[in-house]
C-alpha cells in the first residue's frame, strides 16, 4: 500500500496508476499477477498454499511507469476505490451503496455485491442486480432522475466532472483496453474513459461495459439510457448498437 499512497485518487479512477495492477488476458493468464490474485482472495482460493486478504494482495502492487501516461484497465484499481470510500466514509461498501444510491431509485430488488472471505466487497463486478434496476441507476445520469428517484443522487456537477475530465483519444490508445473497447464498440469516435465509465464521446455520452458483455450507454442530453445483458457472452457484438441508436436522430429533442 505504501507506492499506491503517492498516487493520486483521479489516477486511480481513470485505470492509471502507473502500477502493475493492470488486467489484461496476459496478466489473467498470470498466476502470480497482482490481478489474479485479487480475484483469488476474493474467491477464498489458496495462493501459494496460503488464503491471502484482498488488502493483502493489493498492497503487492509496485510502481511500473509514472501515473497518468495511459489507461491500463484493472478490477485492482476499482477495489482500491472501495476502500478509499469505506476510509472516507466508515462504512461498509455495500451499505454505502445502498444508502446513497440504491434505496434512492425504486429499485425492483436490492444490489446483491458480493464479498470476500474478509468482507471486502468485490465492486469491480462480482455484482447482482436486475437489468431494470441497471437502467434506473442510468437514469440517474438524466434529466429524467425525477422519474425514479426520491432526491437528485447524480448532481449536474458530477456529469460535469466525467465529461470535463476526458484524456486525450492518445491516452484511451495507448493501453491494451483501449483498443479493445474501440473494437467492441466499432466506432472510433469515442474519446477517451473517465471516471470509471469505459468511453465517453464528444457529445457527452457515456458508456460502461462488463467483462460477460453487460452494456450501459447513457446519453445525458438526449435523456436515453440504453442497457443490454445478453446471453450469448463472450460476443459483444451488443455494444455495436449502442452509439449508432443514440444518434439516429430518434431521441433528438
Amino acid at each position: 500500500m505504501a507506492a499506491v499512497q503517492d498516487i493520486k485518487a483521479i489516477d486511480v479512477f481513470d485505470m492509471t496508476p502507473g502500477m502493475n495492477s493492470e488486467e489484461n488476458d496476459k496478466t489473467r493468464a498470470d498466476p502470480d499477477s497482482i490481478a489474479t490474485r485479487l480475484f483469488l482472495a476474493e474467491f477464498g482460493i489458496e495462493y501459494n498454499g496460503k488464503l491471502e486478504a484482498v488488502v493483502d494482495a493489493l498492497k503487492e502492487a509496485v510502481p511500473v511507469g509514472p501515473a497518468g501516461t495511459k489507461l491500463e484497465y484493472g478490477s485492482p484499481n476499482t477495489e482500491m476505490l472501495v476502500l478509499l470510500a469505506e476510509a472516507v466514509t466508515g462504512e461498509p461498501f455495500a451499505q454505502l451503496v445502498d444508502k446513497r444510491i440504491w434505496s434512492k431509485v425504486g429499485a425492483d430488488a436490492p444490489p446483491m455485491i458480493h464479498l470476500s472471505p474478509g468482507g471486502v466487497a468485490a465492486a469491480h463486478g462480482v455484482v447482482s442486480s436486475r437489468l431494470r434496476d441497471i437502467a434506473r441507476f442510468g437514469m440517474l445520469f438524466t434529466p429524467s432522475w425525477d422519474k425514479i428517484a426520491t432526491e437528485q443522487v447524480v448532481s449536474p456537477e458530477i456529469i460535469g466532472r466525467i465529461r470535463n475530465g476526458v484524456r486525450e483519444r492518445d491516452f484511451f490508445r495507448k493501453g491494451f483496453d483501449g483498443p479493445v473497447f474501440v473494437s467492441r464498440l466499432n466506432d472510433d469516435t469515442v474519446i477517451s474513459n473517465s471516471r470509471q465509465w469505459d468511453g465517453v464521446w464528444e457529445d457527452g455520452d457515456m458508456w460502461k461495459s462488463g467483462l460477460q458483455s453487460q452494456a450501459l450507454y447513457v446519453s445525458p442530453d438526449r435523456d436515453l439510457v440504453t442497457v443490454g445483458f445478453p446471453t450469448n457472452a463472450p460476443d459483444d457484438s451488443i455494444h455495436r448498437f449502442l452509439r449508432p441508436i443514440a444518434i439516429s436522430g430518434l431521441f433528438d429533442e
